[in-house]
């Protein structure tokens, strides 16, 4: 699959949408997530802490997108600058740490309670303080 849209439930009410970039079939159930990336490679602490890729795995693990366990879902992140493919492995406790992660800061998002990161972008923010 190329750009493959997803919608994963988190909770009750709270809902994930997204796009995979690409999806392969690497044969006996197996499937490689690939998230094609235009910047530098960060740390490998950081990549480990993907909240992407634990959210790409959420979905192919939903039985109405691609209903595969943990273990038949690779996930790798290629660096286009540099033709660098880097695999980071998930488990059932990322998933879940993602998974309370994200409600947590829709709960925080719903109550206005988060600090902003100030930039350019503020100027069309429709959560913009008035002055």
């Amino acid at each position: 699959d190329l750009e493959k849209f997803f919608k994963i439930k988190v909770q009750d009410q709270i809902f994930v949408t997204g796009k995979i970039d690409r999806v392969d079939d690497m044969g006996d159930g197996v499937i490689r997530i690939i998230d094609y990336k235009t910047g530098k490679k960060p740390d490998d602490k950081q990549l480990s802490k993907s909240l992407q890729l634990s959210i790409y795995t959420m979905a192919a693990m939903e039985p109405s997108l691609y209903n595969k366990p943990i273990g038949k879902i690779e996930l790798t992140f290629y660096y286009l600058q540099n033709n660098e493919s880097v695999t980071v492995a998930k488990n059932l406790d990322d998933i879940e740490n993602t998974r309370t992660a994200l409600v947590e800061q829709v709960h925080k998002i719903q109550q206005a309670n988060y600090e902003p990161k100030v930039g350019p972008h503020c100027d069309f923010c429709p959560f913009r303080s008035e002055e």
